[in-house]
């Protein structure tokens, strides 16, 4: 039996999406966060109100306490999107429409936001579904997980990926109408049901509404193939500013959509630095590079062979949209196919049924598979954000023992050790940070106890980059 405590609300502010969410006073919640990240820790509900149990299972973010503003941040994305949701969700009712059904890509985005008390502290976050009770995986893990990977990618016919790729397209343009920059589309924030051919976005909150010159997402996302090139240039030289705006959520829209349809990256190059996709811009068109150039990643020649194939048999105007993005739309955004193109070439490939969603599919009872296993990047990836949490911002390592306990458990590690070794590491950073200066030697200590708690260099550095390192 799970234990509960209560988040108390002293404002609530609905999406309109349904009458039970319209004035909830109360939200009861595990006592445990089962997920979280920099911006907040995740819970499942256990009802509203005292005994009222959601119909579909909801899940409650909650914002943390930062010195840098990004909970201010948060609160405020989440605040100014509620109100364009609310604004289209009445238009669409006075139509008899209905507003999920239209854009099924939502059922990830806020029922409700609050402001509340919990654990005696005022607190701010949202209410969402809980997309894995609603039979839905995120992309990530079936992109790692070979049973989720091979269902997906064997089974699922091609008309069920057109159809996801047209609500995620059409998701964009609404978002785009009402100036929402995303900012961190990536696997993990895409959610694919494995009922119906929908796919769910989520992690709203970090991205931004573009009114005023101030206005900017709180992250650039992840440094990977999904960020548009100039954002990942700009990782390589820190002095120049990083623009996020709509053209870098084209981006990364048209790669989300690249990898749902051909399972691989778009590129079998040695790397995405400026200078190699300059030279492949030049010389080739997308897809083809010749497998004798220096800048093919020969480790990959079998996986290319095998996507040119595919490649081959995708619609002609999908193709050409790929060509077009992946070639002349690096180095000019304003060349990316835009969501309202994505939308038009896949709204023809899809019966006209299926160019919306039916709330009562979407509600059935489910018995969706087990879940598999966290693999080792995402222990480390959550290991990793957590220590941050704990040094940076002051997060308590023992709020936090069940979820480690229990993720580890999952994937065959002791928690208990994994603790012990997370606990030995802050003690030593303390150690070694209380003259504010750090020797070779000591980081050297960090680096080996780091490896022991799964907590890469790469975060020791981050750590230790305000204190003087000789």
């Amino acid at each position: 039996m799970n234990k509960t405590k209560q988040i108390i609300l002293s404002y609530c502010k609905s999406s309109g999406f349904s009458e039970i969410f319209s004035a909830v006073n109360q939200i009861t919640i595990h006592d445990t966060s089962f997920a979280g990240g920099g911006f907040g820790d995740i819970y499942h509900i256990s009802a509203i109100d005292g005994n009222v149990i959601p119909p579909i299972p909801q899940v409650v973010k909650v914002f943390k306490e930062s010195t840098d503003g990004r909970n201010e941040h948060s609160w405020k994305t989440i605040s100014r999107l509620q109100d364009c949701i609310v604004k289209e969700v009445e238009l669409l009712r006075t139509n008899n429409l209905d507003f999920l059904s239209e854009y099924p890509a939502f059922w990830g985005l806020p029922q409700f936001s609050f402001v509340g008390t919990l654990d005696g502290k005022e607190v701010r976050g949202y209410v969402s579904n809980n997309l894995n009770a609603m039979g839905y995986y995120s992309f990530d893990k079936i992109r790692e997980d070979s049973r989720l990977g091979y269902e997906f990618y064997a089974n699922r016919d091609i008309r069920d990926k057109f159809i996801m790729c047209y609500h995620l397209a059409r998701a964009f343009r609404f978002l785009m109408k009402n100036n929402y920059i995303h900012a961190d589309l990536s696997a993990d924030n895409i959610f694919i049901s494995g009922i119906e051919p929908l796919c769910a976005l989520i992690d709203f909150d970090s991205g931004a509404i573009v009114e005023q010159a101030n206005d900017n997402p709180s992250t650039w996302g992840k440094p990977q193939d999904w960020l548009a090139p100039e954002i990942s240039f700009n990782f390589v030289n820190p002095k120049e500013i990083i623009n996020v705006n709509l053209f870098t959520d084209a981006w990364s829209v048209a790669i989300a959509i690249h990898y749902i349809l051909l399972s691989v990256p778009a590129y079998f190059l040695t790397d995405l630095s400026r200078n190699t996709l300059h030279y492949y811009t030049k010389k080739y068109t997308w897809p083809e590079i010749e497998e004798s150039d220096e800048k093919f990643n020969v480790d990959l020649t079998d996986v290319y062979k095998n996507f040119l194939l595919d490649a081959k048999y995708l619609p002609e105007p999908i193709f050409r949209e790929f060509q077009c993005t992946f070639t002349n739309g690096v180095f000019d955004p304003t060349l990316r196919t835009t969501y309202y193109k994505w939308e038009l070439v896949l709204r023809e490939l899809i019966p006209p049924e299926k160019r919306k969603a039916t709330r009562s599919k979407l509600l059935k009872p489910i018995e969706p598979l087990p879940p598999p296993p966290p693999t080792m990047g995402e222990i480390k990836k959550y290991i990793n954000e957590l220590i941050r949490d704990i040094i940076l911002e002051g997060e308590d390592l023992k709020k936090h023992r069940g979820i480690l306990c229990e993720i580890a458990a999952r994937s065959g590690l002791d928690g208990n050790v994994v603790l012990t070794e997370m606990n030995e590491f802050i003690y030593l950073f303390n150690e070694v940070i209380e003259d504010r200066v750090v020797t070779k030697l000591e980081k050297s200590n960090l680096f080996m106890q780091a490896e022991l708690s799964y907590i890469s260099r790469e975060t020791v550095d981050e750590l230790i980059s305000t204190y003087q390192v000789m």
